[in-house]
Parts: C-alpha cells; structure tokens; sequence
C-alpha cells in the first residue's frame, strides 16, 4: 500500500479510519503535478521577459515578410494609404491623411491588389484585418490578417516567397 505524508490526507476522514484512499493518493499526485506545470509555465514567461529585455525589437514574426509598397483601401469608408509592408499574417499600413491611424483592436475589412508578372495580372485580394501595434510615433499600424480566404494566403504566400 502507498504511504503518504500529506498532512490533508492524514487529517482526512479516510485517514481517521485507520487507512489510505486510493482516491485520496490520486488527488495528491495530481496537484503535484499541476504545481509543477505551473512551476514550468512560470519559468517560461520569465525566460520571454529576459529575452524581450535583452532584445526588445527582436524578431517575433511567424510568417516572413516582405517590404513592398502596396497601396490598400479600408472597404468601410474607401479611404486608401500605403502598406510598409505584407505577409501572409499581415501588413504595416503607413498612416496617411485620409486612412488614419485606427484604434487598438479595431477590425477593419481590406482590400488591395498583389502585383502579377505584367499590369493585367494583378490579383485582388480580400481580407479582415484587426489593429495589434501603432508605429512609433504613430507612424502607421501593424495590421493582422484574422480572416482571409486560403486563396488569398496562398497568393500572399506566393509573392512574399518570389522577392525573397
């Protein structure tokens, strides 16, 4: 039989009857465990803090990106600006007169045209995008693509790939 020093278990009811609980043993390994999980997660965002403290402009990005003037339009109210630059999990839109610089978390519906091999392959591209970061200075926003055809990855994909 497994013996345990768990001061919950020896006070419990089951402890009082002169024996051990499976149950109660079960119980003990399980929030050993979740403690040392916790312990691990812990450990993980201290290691992020020190790594983003030692290279705060290191680079995050999953999807890689290139730099590629593409003139965009917000489909809410047809106002148009120039992206920095695109991937396929977003843009960096220079903030213009007539775009603005939109609000943290703000949802936007977008719409540009990747460029093709010549003027009449032009292929235009629908996506939703949502505010994540403002440009120093409030130069522009970051821009990630949160809903958008796998047409459209696929032809973002494509062309960021073809410049790199």
């Amino acid at each position: 039989m497994l013996k345990t020093n768990d001061p919950n278990i020896k006070n419990s009811h089951i402890a009082r009857e002169g024996r051990e609980c499976k149950l109660c043993l079960v119980y003990v390994l399980m929030f050993d465990i979740i403690e040392n999980i916790s312990i691990l997660i812990d450990g993980v965002f201290q290691l992020l803090i020190v790594l983003v403290e030692e290279d705060p402009m290191a680079e995050w990005r999953v999807h890689p990106r290139l730099e590629f003037g593409i003139k965009v339009m917000n489909k809410n109210n047809n106002k148009t600006s120039m992206m920095k630059d695109i991937s396929v999990g977003g843009c960096f839109i220079d903030e213009s007169e007539e775009f603005g610089l939109l609000p943290m978390n703000t949802r936007v519906p977008l719409t540009f045209e990747i460029p093709g091999k010549d003027e009449y392959e032009d292929i235009y591209i629908e996506v939703d995008g949502m505010v994540v970061h403002h440009g120093k200075g409030g130069e522009g926003m970051g821009i990630n693509f949160v809903m958008m055809g796998s047409y459209a990855a696929n032809v973002i994909n494509e062309f960021v790939k073809s410049y790199l």
